[in-house]
């Protein structure tokens, strides 16, 4: 069971598993707040504007999902659901017929369900030290799913002053987060954008904690239209923390926009299940 979950969730786990800080961090409510709106350049603005007005107006979506783990013969499907600023739901099922395990991550907690085992876990994200500390929260995780720019450690819009122009070149930028815009938080975000075609074509997270470093770089090698703008089909999710790196392959089909009027519930009733510790099962597995 523990290769059916990995998939889903290496590029969370590994950057938990990988970074053992027990300090809390002072999270910035507010992607802007304390900047000076004054330091964000023309060049900059016209970066960060049209990449953040060209993300797809679909408030949910659903998809065919198709999950691969570099250096295992295991694929497994199933369903991605998601609804903006509300939840991401990720159903596997081996053959095309049982589902094996569920993630939900909503803005308050994140779930895992083992189908097979009958078990479960859940917490809520300021419970886990280390996410805290790395500034990980459902904003990061629905930006690098989206495929948008974010902010680690806030809810808040990202405004272009909330950058620094790390380098560009014709049709093409890298933008890093200003130290201000991250204060308190351990997490560096790099995005490398198509400024052609106002998009993210590769999203970087890196933190050292403890002297311990660990990364996590999100591509997106391809998008399909959804809502008339380009959505990412292709996910491949590659985290190195300890001198060792995992990747994992999520290709999408069938991408569909759904009315956002009620929002996503699980479908799975836990009466029956056992819960068990996060980070006991984080620990499982990562085989740690």
């Amino acid at each position: 069971m523990k290769h059916c979950i990995l998939p889903l969730c290496a590029a969370l786990v590994l950057m938990l598993t990988a970074c053992r800080s027990h300090r809390s961090a002072q999270v910035q409510p507010d992607g802007s707040a304390g900047l000076d709106i004054s330091i964000a350049s023309p060049e900059l603005t016209a970066i960060v504007e049209p990449l953040m007005a060209h993300r797809t107006a679909a408030r949910a979506m659903r998809a065919k999902m198709q999950l691969s783990l570099q250096g295992h013969s295991l694929s497994l499907g199933g369903t991605l659901r998601m609804q903006r600023d509300s939840i991401i739901q990720m159903q596997l099922t081996a053959l095309g017929l049982m589902e094996v395990a569920r993630v939900e991550l909503t803005p308050t907690y994140f779930l895992i369900v083992n189908r097979v085992e009958k078990q479960f876990a859940r917490a809520r994200w300021q419970d886990i030290p280390q996410l805290a500390q790395l500034g990980v929260n459902f904003a990061v995780m629905q930006g690098l799913f989206w495929g948008e720019l974010f902010v680690p450690g806030s809810d808040a819009v990202p405004v272009a002053q909330s950058f620094v122009l790390a380098g560009a070149t014709r049709g093409a930028a890298t933008l890093t987060m200003r130290p201000e815009a991250v204060r308190g938080q351990s997490m560096q975000a790099t995005f490398s954008v198509n400024t052609a075609d106002n998009i993210v074509q590769r999203t970087v997270l890196s933190a050292v904690v403890e002297a311990v470093t660990a990364s996590l770089e999100c591509a997106y090698p391809s998008r399909s239209m959804l809502a008339g703008s380009p959505f990412p089909d292709h996910l491949s999710l590659t985290v190195a923390a300890r001198g060792s790196d995992r990747t994992a392959d999520i290709r999408l089909s069938r991408l569909q926009q759904e009315e956002a009027v009620a929002p996503i519930e699980s479908t799975i009733s836990l009466s029956s299940y056992r819960e068990v510790d996060i980070q006991r099962m984080l620990s499982a597995l990562t085989g740690k």
